[in-house]
């Protein structure tokens, strides 16, 4: 049974057939790549800002805020609310991280003096990075989050001498963290330790179904004006015209 069909018209339309599925093929990899990359792209750059916000509110709280509250305040007195850096940076980024708002904050800890927010499994892992590789300032890494996909930035924050008041020795802790957590965690640290990590994660895999409709939209269009080609094609190959030879007959009787 002869598959291939005889003319060179039709093979000619199979060829073309051929090669417009093959280019549809081609160019829907193509765009899926290139698009997953550029979500990709801009989830880093979310990611990327969300810690740079988080560091300048860290940083204006440990230069600015911290001292002038110091120093207005009795010696043996302490405000967690605008001397923590930790507690002021979860507290601003609480309101804005979530769902909605397409990332996840964390400030975590080992031995953190909150067991909420003591390092699980996964974050456990940049923990250990950093801790065998001072010299990174910063991880990204493609991470499950909560059977998501999310693409997660993690920076270390490290001790500073004036951190050792909270978490040096217990006996010379204020006494309202004392009353708040107890003595037993979040001590005998040391300055320059590797204190936490801020991790930032944004998901990627919401963006699984806008590359999908601009597949569909793609493959829409480009079938739409194959076809067109195709049909164009099958007319100019297919159907029949009257052709006259100058020698054989006069340009007159020609139609």
């Amino acid at each position: 049974m002869r598959i291939l069909p005889y003319s060179l018209q039709g093979r000619f339309l199979l060829g073309l057939l051929l090669v417009i599925m093959l280019l549809g093929l081609f160019f829907s990899i193509v765009l899926r790549a290139h698009m997953q990359e550029l979500f990709i792209s801009e989830a880093r750059s979310k990611a990327n800002l969300m810690a740079a916000h988080t560091e300048a509110i860290q940083s204006y709280v440990r230069n600015v805020l911290r001292p002038a509250v110091s120093h207005a305040l009795p010696p043996d007195e302490f405000i967690i609310e605008a001397m923590s850096t930790s507690f002021v940076t979860r507290h601003i980024l609480s309101v804005l991280s979530g769902e909605e708002s397409h990332f996840i904050y964390r400030r975590v800890a080992k031995n953190a003096r909150n067991p909420d927010y003591e390092v699980n499994d996964r974050e456990r892992v940049f923990f250990e990075r950093f801790t065998e590789h001072p010299e990174l300032a910063r991880i990204e890494e493609s991470v499950r989050v909560q059977g998501k996909e999310h693409l997660s930035v993690a920076r270390p924050v490290y001790f500073t001498p004036d951190c050792m008041r909270c978490h040096g020795a217990p006996e010379k802790a204020p006494a309202v963290l004392l009353s708040m957590y107890g003595a037993t965690r979040g001590f005998w640290r040391q300055p320059h330790e590797l204190a936490g990590l801020d991790i930032i994660s944004v998901p990627i895999e919401s963006s699984t179904g806008a590359i999908s409709q601009s597949i569909t939209m793609f493959a829409v269009f480009f079938g739409s004006g194959m076809l067109l080609l195709l049909l164009a094609s099958c007319c100019w190959v297919l159907v029949p015209r009257h052709r006259c030879h100058p020698n054989l007959m006069p340009a007159a009787a020609c139609a």
